[in-house]
């Protein structure tokens, strides 16, 4: 793309770009989450469970297409990588060659 001059900067990489976006993404996903739940109480948070329900419903049927995925550990690994994109906020509780059990921890919002 052409600028003039006075216009001109330097172009990020993907790779930056998605670096410096995905903290304002999250907060813009936390905003919406608290303002859910203040607009519509205990009917807001039924809202963002089924949402996030299905998202995750969703990243299985995805899981499942990965015919290379075989075993806990590695369909395991997959989802660890889908969380740690998400957030750093989790924490394995249990595995086993039969089990995989991930605590996501709920950060109270904050009112900002």
């Amino acid at each position: 793309m052409d600028l003039p001059e006075e216009l001109a900067f330097e172009r990020l990489s993907d790779d930056e770009k998605y670096r410096r976006a995905l903290p304002g993404y999250m907060k813009r996903f936390g905003d919406l989450y608290l303002a859910i739940y203040e607009r519509f109480g205990e009917a807001g948070l039924e809202l963002i469970r089924d949402v996030s329900a299905n998202y995750g419903t969703r990243i299985a049927k995805n899981v499942k297409k990965k015919s290379d995925l075989k075993g806990v550990a590695e369909v395991g690994k997959y989802l660890l990588k889908v969380f740690d994109m998400v957030s750093d906020d989790w924490e394995i509780q249990e595995f086993t060659p039969d089990r995989l059990v991930v605590k996501v921890h709920r950060r109270r919002a904050s009112h900002e």
